[in-house]
């Protein structure tokens, strides 16, 4: 998942498949430092995101 962080994982204890084929959970990710210099104070954090994904299963007709 490009684009996210440096650092991305499920949380554990999150991951559910509900009955519907659906999966739910909470992401951890740590994003990259920013900027690389000296006047940058840097703190260390981290986001929790939640997320849903629900399944496709009918084809797609490209033309």
């Amino acid at each position: 998942m490009g684009g996210f962080g440096s650092a991305i994982a499920v949380q554990q204890g999150t991951y559910l498949a509900l009955p519907n084929g659906s999966v739910t959970g909470t992401m951890v990710v740590h994003p990259d430092r920013c900027f690389n210099g000296d006047a940058v104070d840097y703190q260390a954090h981290q986001f929790q995101i939640d997320i849903l994904f629900n399944p496709y299963y009918l084809t797609m007709a490209f033309q």
